[in-house]
């Protein structure tokens, strides 16, 4: 029997966010009787949640190097690497997977130094977007300078970048972070067995006390200045004008949790948006809104997104980053400028005025995702790149 490949995911910390997401399924979902994989990240938590509970649970192989952080340490940073370099010789992996932006940079040098065969980088979009708003990075010229040029290295380091979209990989080149014949474009993926319609999902109304409540909007992710959700509850003001009963769904968790739920107190929304926080229940919550949205001021290629149109969710979402290649706009839901609380409203006021083009619109999302977005079609685009630079290294 053939040995198994190791491979390596590396991740500076297991919070819950769709980088983490992909990761974990990338190592479920890969060929077991060819590869063996194994999860290396920082211990690093955060108010978003984190995985780790649900990786001892499912048994998955991982070691945990504390000094792996997401800031810039140098000292920890210099202590990660030679820790990573050191765990990957020993272990003889001959593939290097890195996840995000820090653990690429220190994954990608470590790899070079351990010799490893394969090493492949998949930053999950970029954090240079003019109007990124991420955390501890935006607006500090210094550290985003560091974080280019960390990023071109890495990327120089790497046998292949992987970018989610055509829109991404252009973005990234003309950024100058790697040539155009470094990069992979590979999308990220959803279970669609695990986002199917709940079949009663009244109950689940009832519970949240929202059964006579349209529309139902939802919007997933970290709570945080990049999501834009400060723009999302002023449009709100907008639509319940013209539906008083409009609830918003908010789940997630994160840094800003206390200010915007202070904020819809000061804007008179208490009644309108119902903060859920961290739930295990995300395709059940999707099943029963009516519109999506996702209004961040950068998103690479929203998993959310993608999970709510595999859901037959009609999306409005920001045309930022990777998004116009997930979105097809006056299709499968509406693209709207960041930060601009107007069109937003006038795009979900559309949507909910037409339901018949809101289920058009569904339907077309749907069937999207399973054309481009499904987790089998990552997985197997994923080994067949694995395959490939192999094959270039025997």
């Amino acid at each position: 029997m053939p040995k198994k490949i190791l491979v390596a995911h590396i991740i500076t910390r297991m919070i819950k966010g769709g980088a983490q997401d992909i990761a974990l399924n990338l190592i479920a979902g890969l060929n077991k009787n060819n590869y063996e994989s194994t999860l290396i990240a920082g211990s690093e938590e955060g108010s978003e949640g984190t995985f780790w509970p649900e990786i001892k649970k499912a048994g998955i192989k991982h070691k945990l190097i504390p000094e792996l952080v997401r800031e810039i340490s140098p000292l920890k940073d210099i202590i990660a690497l030679l820790k990573l370099a050191y765990f990957l010789k020993k272990k003889r992996f001959r593939i290097v997977h890195s996840h995000t932006s820090k653990a690429g940079f220190i994954g990608s040098l470590a790899a070079k130094l351990a010799g490893i065969p394969v090493i492949i980088y998949l930053p999950q979009g970029h954090i240079f977007y003019p109007d990124g708003a991420i955390p501890g990075v935006s607006g500090n010229r210094l550290k985003l300078k560091i974080f280019f040029v960390l990023r071109r290295f890495a990327s120089r380091l790497a046998d292949k970048v992987i970018a989610l979209t055509w829109a991404d990989k252009k973005e990234q080149v003309n950024l100058g972070l790697a040539p155009a014949d470094k990069y992979t474009i590979i999308p990220n993926g959803v279970d669609l067995k695990k986002f199917t319609v709940i079949k009663e999902p009244d109950k689940l109304k009832k519970k949240l006390n929202i059964i006579e409540r349209y529309p139902v909007l939802g919007i997933v992710g970290r709570l945080s200045s990049e999501k834009g959700h400060q723009f999302l509850f002023k449009a709100l003001k907008r639509i319940i004008s013209d539906y008083p009963n409009t609830i918003l769904l908010v789940v997630g968790d994160g840094v800003l949790k206390g200010q915007l739920e202070l904020l819809a107190k000061d804007m008179g929304l208490e009644k309108y948006v119902c903060f859920l926080g961290l739930r295990q229940d995300i395709p059940d919550i999707l099943s029963i809104i009516d519109i999506f949205i996702q209004p961040s001021l950068y998103e690479a290629q929203s998993v959310a997104t993608i999970e709510a149109m595999s859901l037959k969710k009609p999306v409005v979402v920001s045309k930022v980053g990777g998004m116009p290649g997930v979105v097809d706009d006056g299709q499968t839901g509406f693209l709207v400028p960041p930060k601009a609380p107007q069109p937003l409203a006038e795009a979900i006021l559309k949507i909910a005025n037409d339901k018949k083009m809101a289920e058009m619109m569904g339907e077309a999302g749907h069937q999207k995702v399973v054309n481009e977005f499904n987790l089998k079609k990552m997985i197997t685009r994923t080994e067949n790149l694995y395959e490939t630079l192999l094959s270039k290294r025997e």
